[in-house]
């Protein structure tokens, strides 16, 4: 059935099918007899197509149209083209990051064309960089959610109620930069600290400059104290009841991903490599089934999410992908199928 709807979707949409795998548990080796099957590739649009902008950027098709839950006789097909892929593997999104892997793994692979395949096999590692922040949000997404512990809460908390000791006229937050840099060191802040990174494009500056980094999301010293305490007030809220989290009500399935990812963050800074299927998929599964405690699965995201922030921040990975590589290997490849 798929090798039909492929063969379809070439034909109507003009394109060439270069890489087609299956994904999701099966290729993590989390499946069971349960699991449906998801399919996932890569597309290459014809010159003239991309010319005229009729070229499309992603297909989706789904057997099942009855609006239910997927059973294991579904399939579920996505289709990205080679402009959203290399997109996608720039902004270091997980699901491009496995795809990028998964052409190593030859038991899920359907479609492989060796002029697209055997190029990124032997160039994978300039196909991302530091960029994983896609991964690490995931993880600190589900983390605000269930952490009982709730020490990036608490930091959170205890910053907006020190930002209230200063004055409400407005005043821009790099007037307290160094008053705060204080409170980090002495309160000895985790999940809050000082970072630089690029000025946005409006402001036309070509260095670094320094921002505020409160769990990940950075806030530029331009902005107000009120706007940033309304902001970390929202942050808040998100957060929700987790330091009261328990076992009801618990998406183990989502946080068997969130272990999942941040453990392919932490191999693939180890090793520059991730392999299928995943040497952690037996604990993984279990939590996916809800055999682990709560508490233990947080304890041990908590960790690793340290530990892959420590190893990004040191790592030697290149701060960007190289565009002008990636833009060739676009050329080269649509040349190739313009057939």
């Amino acid at each position: 059935m798929i090798e039909k709807i492929i063969k379809d979707f070439e034909q109507e949409s003009n394109c060439t099918v270069v890489y087609l795998s299956k994904i999701g548990s099966i290729l993590y080796g989390t499946d069971d007899e349960n699991s449906d099957t998801d399919y996932k590739g890569i597309f290459v649009p014809r010159k003239v197509d991309v010319l005229l902008k009729k070229d499309m950027p992603y297909y989706t098709s789904n057997s099942n149209n009855k609006n239910e839950k997927n059973t294991k006789d579904d399939i579920d097909l996505h289709l990205d083209s080679i402009f959203t892929f290399t997109r996608l593997l720039k902004k270091g999104e997980t699901g491009a990051i496995d795809m990028l892997f998964s052409i190593f793994d030859s038991s899920t692979t359907i479609i492989a064309d060796d002029n697209f395949t055997d190029y990124l096999k032997e160039n994978y590692s300039k196909f991302y960089s530091k960029n994983l922040h896609s991964f690490v949000g995931y993880c600190v997404g589900q983390s605000k959610r269930y952490n009982i512990r709730g020490q990036r809460y608490n930091e959170l908390v205890e910053l907006n109620e020190y930002l209230k000791s200063f004055s409400k006229d407005d005043k821009k937050l790099e007037l307290y930069f160094e008053d705060l840099k204080i409170l980090l060191k002495d309160k000895k802040f985790r999940y809050i600290k000082f970072t630089t990174a690029p000025a946005p494009k409006s402001a036309k500056l070509s260095y670094d400059i320094p921002y505020l980094e409160v769990l990940g999301k950075k806030f530029i010293g331009a902005i107000g104290i009120d706007y940033l305490s309304s902001k970390l007030i929202d942050m808040q809220k998100q957060f929700g009841n987790r330091t009261k989290a328990s076992v009801d009500g618990v998406d183990w399935k989502s946080l068997s991903h969130a272990y999942r990812i941040i453990s392919e963050v932490q191999e693939l800074l180890d090793t520059n490599f991730i392999k299928f299927p995943l040497q952690e998929k037996d604990y993984i599964y279990s939590i996916k089934k809800g055999d682990e405690s709560l508490l233990s699965v947080m304890e041990k995201i908590d960790l690793l999410l340290d530990v892959v922030n420590d190893k990004l921040e040191n790592s030697s990975l290149p701060q960007e992908v190289d565009i002008s590589f990636t833009d060739n290997f676009i050329l080269k490849q649509l040349e190739f199928y313009d057939k």
